[in-house]
């Protein structure tokens, strides 16, 4: 499970995976793409590597997946916003922030009381159990001209 958040040019992420019952291990669930753009992945494993592998490597899947327990995010460089239901499902976002991930809902009420992503994030790993710290966050465009 997780929780990711953008808003004001910041992404934030929980990095805990789980399964139903256990605590599994530690992940990078944010991207950072070449052209200075951010990606982000909650669900499903093999859903979250195939999303992640087709931005950063340009690589279709090679099973052909239902993306049921899945959700993405893109933010271009310009900041615009995209929520994704797979590689090719992809939505613009008209809000200020979005999150995802089963952390979503303490995080939007964080979130509409004023945090910023980052805190949002800490939030949701303290009220969500499927949610767990350390905090990974990047900045749109960081490195970028």
């Amino acid at each position: 499970m997780t929780v990711v958040v953008y808003k004001n040019g910041i992404m934030a992420a929980d990095s805990l995976v789980v399964d139903e019952t256990t605590a599994l291990y530690h992940a990078l669930k944010i991207f950072r793409l070449d052209d200075g753009g951010l990606i982000a992945t909650a669900g499903n494993g093999k859903e979250c590597v195939a999303f992640r592998d087709f931005f950063l490597y340009n690589k279709e899947p090679i099973e052909d997946f239902e993306y049921k327990d899945f959700a993405g995010l893109w933010v271009r460089p310009d900041g615009s916003i995209y929520f994704c239901e797979s590689h090719r499902h992809i939505d613009p976002v008209m809000d200020e922030y979005i999150a995802i991930g089963s952390g979503r809902g303490v995080a939007y009420g964080a979130l509409e009381m004023g945090a910023s992503a980052e805190e949002a994030i800490r939030i949701a790993c303290k009220y969500n159990v499927c949610c767990g710290e350390p905090i990974t966050v990047l900045r749109l465009n960081d490195g970028k001209s």
